[in-house]
C-alpha cells in the first residue's frame, strides 16, 4: 500500500513537471527573435497605413543592430567636440535588450565608442572609448501588418523600422573603423 502511494505521488509529480515544461516551451515560441536584424529611424515618418517594409539606409539617422537574442549596438549620429570645435561623429553604445508584447527595453553599458569622422576640422578619423550617460532606454513596440516596428518615446511619429542593411555589412564597417575593437575590448 505504501509503495503504491509513493508510486502515485511520483507519477503525479512527473505529470505536473511535464505540463510546466510545455508551458515554458509555449512561452519561448511566443517570443520574437531580433537576432541579426538591423533597424533604423525613418525620416520622413513611416506611413503606417501602407506598412511599407524595408527602406533604404540613412547613415544620418540612428540605427539599432541586434547582434543576437540579447545584445545590441545603437549607432547615433551626432555633433561632438569641445566648445568652438565641433566635429561630426557617431556614438556607438552597446548593451543588452529584452522584448515583450509592449516594449523593447535597452540596458546600456557604461562606455561607448565615439567615432570622429574625417572633415575639414579633423585631419583623420579616429575612435575613442568614452563614458556614456545612457542607462536604460524604452521603445514602444508597434506592429503594422506582419512587420515589427519600434517607436521612440521622445520622437513621435518616427519609427525604428527594419532596414535592408545586413548585420554582416554593419559589423564589417564597425571593424574597419576599429569601433568594434573599442566596444568589445578587442586588441
Amino acid at each position: 500500500m505504501k509503495k503504491t502511494g509513493i508510486f502515485l505521488i511520483t507519477i503525479g509529480l512527473l505529470i505536473i513537471q511535464s505540463c510546466s515544461d510545455k508551458n515554458k516551451l509555449g512561452e519561448t515560441q511566443l517570443q520574437i527573435s531580433l537576432a541579426g536584424k538591423v533597424y533604423g529611424m525613418n525620416d520622413p515618418p513611416l506611413d503606417t497605413t501602407k506598412c511599407e517594409l524595408v527602406q533604404a539606409s540613412n547613415d544620418y539617422l540612428p540605427k539599432l543592430l541586434f547582434l543576437n537574442d540579447s545584445s545590441f549596438i545603437e549607432i547615433i549620429p551626432a555633433k561632438c567636440g569641445e566648445i568652438g570645435e565641433e566635429f561630426e561623429c557617431q556614438q556607438h553604445c552597446s548593451g543588452k535588450y529584452k522584448i515583450n508584447d509592449k516594449e523593447l527595453s535597452l540596458t546600456y553599458e557604461s562606455k561607448m565608442a565615439v567615432y570622429y569622422i574625417k572633415s575639414k576640422n579633423l585631419l583623420s578619423s579616429c575612435t575613442q572609448l568614452e563614458n556614456s550617460d545612457r542607462k536604460i532606454g524604452k521603445l514602444i513596440r508597434r506592429n503594422c501588418k506582419s512587420t515589427l516596428y519600434f517607436e521612440m518615446c521622445d520622437v513621435q511619429g518616427h519609427l525604428m523600422a527594419p532596414k535592408s542593411d545586413t548585420l554582416a555589412n554593419e559589423i564589417k564597417k564597425l571593424k574597419d573603423e576599429k569601433i568594434w575593437d573599442k566596444l568589445f575590448g578587442v586588441k
